[in-house]
């Protein structure tokens, strides 16, 4: 399977709500990194292994609801793929909606995703976490 077809299976994951298929194309020993300051942004910092990426998504569903999540494009080079999307966000504390472009950037070896880091702007996130 080619790296884009493997990264568009998370996608596919992420639209079916299909954790099992998610993690499928992750690679045990996968590292994911979301910008932030896990005290500003709970689910901000480093997570290992598909453990760390399923306690990633537990603190994200946890504290967010999606109100809308669109992918535009999914661009490869190499063991690299891009997601380019956006998405519009509530925060459950605080009841703040943020809204923000964001660029995911996949590393793919054998057919799995060994490293996912994402590009957001945190400020937003960062306000909508505030209770300020």
């Amino acid at each position: 399977m080619d790296n884009r077809r493997v990264v568009e299976a998370i996608y596919k994951g992420f639209e079916t709500g299909d954790m099992d298929t998610i993690l499928a194309s992750m690679s045990d020993d996968i590292v994911w990194l979301h910008p932030g300051k896990a005290d500003e942004i709970p689910f901000a910092g480093r997570f290992e292994g598909k453990k760390g990426v399923q306690r990633f998504f537990n603190t994200a569903f946890s504290t967010i609801d999606v109100l809308e999540q669109k992918v535009h494009s999914f661009e490869a080079s190499g063991d690299k793929v891009i997601v380019l999307g956006f998405e519009h966000m509530r925060v459950k504390a605080t009841g703040k909606e943020y809204q923000s472009n964001w660029i995911h950037m996949y590393t793919v070896k054998a057919g799995q995703a060994v490293m996912f880091e994402e590009f957001i702007d945190t400020a937003a996130l960062v306000d909508a976490f505030s209770s300020n």
